[in-house]
């Protein structure tokens, strides 16, 4: 009788133990909360290259102003991908890698904050991917996942900042344009991913 209740013991012993462990293993994953000044819009566009050049613009604060353009083309066995700002309306980071004569789109991993205006590194006209076989010129976004590209635009004489979710298909045939996000406050920048 005496190993019975010892038994008994031990094993209640491990009950209240497992009882207390579990609710923490189980706890629920907290997420960093929605910034509210910050709008997030999901796109899910998709521009696909072929010889005809395709075009897609965004309206990134639905004012009927499209303040971003996407260009893509494939001729022969060259694909180009540009990514425009509407002139007066908006600017796109770019790093200091040179596509003759555009910037390279900063395509950047979630959590990026760029430099603010008046930055050199802020240009109306960008390359988002480019693949020439000749003379060989591999550059940008293809391939390497979901990628943002961090943008300013004006909304009357202020500067808005905020980002755009791509992704370049290792072929470069194929940009998906995923989301955006931007801050309704003026000249606050905005870590990409961030919403």
């Amino acid at each position: 009788m005496k190993t019975k209740t010892k038994k008994i013991a031990q094993y209640s012993a491990i009950a209240l133990a497992a009882a207390a462990v579990l609710p923490m293993a189980c706890k629920k994953e907290t997420k960093e909360a929605d910034d509210p000044n910050i709008i997030h819009r999901d796109l899910n566009k998709t521009l696909t290259l072929s010889s005809t050049t395709k075009i897609d613009s965004i309206d990134v604060n639905l004012d009927g102003i499209n303040e971003l353009v996407f260009i893509g083309v494939s001729i022969g066995s060259s694909d180009i991908t540009y990514l425009l700002a509407n002139p007066g309306q908006g600017l796109i980071f770019c790093d200091t890698t040179s596509v003759s004569s555009l910037k390279l789109a900063n395509a950047s991993d979630a959590g990026f904050t760029p430099l603010a205006l008046p930055s050199p590194q802020w240009n109306q006209y960008s390359v988002l991917d480019v693949n020439v076989v000749s003379p060989s010129l591999i550059k940008g976004a293809a391939g390497k996942g979901d990628k943002y590209v961090s943008f300013v635009f004006k909304n009357g004489l202020k500067p808005f900042y905020g980002w755009l979710r791509v992704n370049v298909s290792a072929d470069h045939k194929t940009v998906l344009i995923k989301d955006l996000a931007y801050s309704v406050l003026p000249e606050t920048l905005v870590k990409t991913g961030s919403k």
